[in-house]
C-alpha cells in the first residue's frame, strides 16, 4: 500500500494510451493482463493508469516497447489532473478493482474453513491439502496487496478469514513419524559431517544448524560419515538426522530441534519441494531456486565456498519470508 501516508491532492499520475493493430488479438489479450499485473485501471478502453512511481514507469517503457515491435502505438504521460475527473474518483476507482480482487480471495478463504470444519482430525492427508490451497491463497493475497496503492476496505476482512484458516490449521499432526528430540546444548561447537558437492538439502540444513541451532558449527564433506571422528552426520545413509518419512533432512532438523519459527517452516516446504520433486506444497518459489542453486554449483568447485554462497542465499531468502510471515 504505497501511498495511505501520502496526501492525495499532490498525487501525480502516468497515463498510458496505446492503439494496436487490429489482427493483433493475442497481443491485446497478453497486453491487457500485463496491465492488470501491474495494478493499472482503465480510465476507457485504451487509456490505462497508474500512481506515478520510477518502477511502474519503467515497466510502462517495456510495455510501449513491446507495443512499437508488433508496429502499434503507445503513449505514456506524467500529470498531476485529469480533466473532469476528481482525484478521489481515481482513488476509488483503484479500491474498487482491488476490491474485487479480495472479494475472490474471501471466497477462496471461507472454502477453506468449511474444508476445515468437514475434515476429521485422523484424516491429516486432507490437511496437507488444505495446506497446500492455503498457501496459494496466501501467495494470491501477497500479489493483490503489492498493487493496492491505496488500502482497498475489503483487504482487512481477506488477511483476517486467511489468518483465521491458519489459526484452524496450527497444531494438526503432520504425516510424518514421531522424532525423537534433541538438546541443542548437546551440539554446541560440534563438527558437522555430510556427503560432498552439497545441494538443495545439505546446504539448507547446515544453513539452519547455524542459524538455529549453533552458530560456531563447522562443516566438512565426506563420502561417509565415519571417516571423521566425532562429526554429527546429516543428510546421509545411516544418520539419524537424514530423511525420516515424507520429510527432508531440513524438515527433520527442525522437528528434532523443536525449531517452531514461521518463516523457517516456509522455507522447509520450499527446500521439500526442490528436494524432493514431489510439489506438496506447491511453492512457487522452488523452481526458482533450483536454478539459483545449479548456478551456484558451476560457479563454485570447492564445497566450502560453495557452503559459504549457500549461507548467504538462504538467510536471504529466510529474511524475505521473514518480511511476508
Amino acid at each position: 500500500m504505497y501511498y495511505k501516508m501520502y496526501t492525495y491532492y499532490k498525487m501525480k499520475w502516468f497515463l498510458f494510451m496505446y492503439s494496436l493493430p487490429v489482427r493483433a488479438s493475442r497481443e491485446r489479450i497478453r497486453l491487457w493482463r500485463k496491465l492488470r499485473d501491474l495494478g493499472s485501471v482503465a480510465l476507457k478502453n485504451t487509456v490505462y493508469i497508474l500512481p506515478a512511481r520510477d518502477e511502474l514507469y519503467e515497466s510502462f517503457q517495456w510495455l510501449q516497447q513491446e507495443i512499437q515491435k508488433i508496429k502499434g502505438e503507445a503513449l505514456l504521460l506524467k500529470t498531476d489532473t485529469i480533466e473532469g475527473v476528481k482525484t478521489q474518483e481515481i482513488i476509488e476507482l483503484f479500491n474498487q478493482t482491488r476490491n474485487q480482487d479480495y472479494d475472490r480471495i474471501i471466497n477462496q478463504a471461507r472454502v477453506l474453513l468449511k474444508k476445515i470444519d468437514k475434515t476429521a482430525p485422523t484424516e491429516s492427508h486432507k490437511y496437507e491439502e488444505i495446506k497446500r490451497e492455503l498457501h496459494r491463497v496466501e501467495q494470491d493475497l501477497w500479489t493483490v496487496e503489492n498493487i493496492d496503492f491505496f488500502g482497498a476496505p475489503l483487504q482487512a476482512e481477506a488477511k483476517r478469514l486467511l489468518e483465521g484458516c491458519k489459526k484452524r490449521l496450527k497444531g494438526v499432526p503432520r504425516r510424518t513419524e514421531k522424532l525423537f528430540q534433541l538438546n541443542k546444548r548437546d551440539f554446541l561447537k560440534r563438527q558437522w559431517v555430510t556427503r560432498k558437492r552439497p545441494h538443495v538439502d545439505r546446504l539448507a540444513s547446515a544453513w539452519l544448524i547455524k542459524r538455529f541451532i549453533d552458530p560456531e558449527a563447522r562443516f566438512v564433506f565426506d563420502s561417509v560419515g565415519e571417516a571423521v571422528r566425532g562429526a554429527v552426520p546429516f543428510d546421509m545413509t545411516g544418520a539419524e538426522l537424514s530423511h525420516r518419512g515424507e520429510d527432508c533432512t531440513f524438515e527433520t532438523l527442525l522437528k528434532a530441534f523443536g525449531v517452531r519459527d514461521r518463516a523457517t517452516w516456509q522455507l522447509a516446504e520450499i527446500v521439500h519441494d526442490v528436494d524432493l520433486r514431489d510439489n506438496k506444497y506447491g511453492r512457487a518459489e522452488a523452481q526458482g531456486l533450483e536454478v539459483v542453486l545449479r548456478g551456484l554449483m558451476a560457479l563454485y568447485a570447492d564445497d566450502q565456498e560453495l557452503l559459504q554462497a549457500g549461507l548467504t542465499l538462504f538467510e536471504s531468502l529466510y529474511l524475505a519470508l521473514k518480511r511476508r510471515s
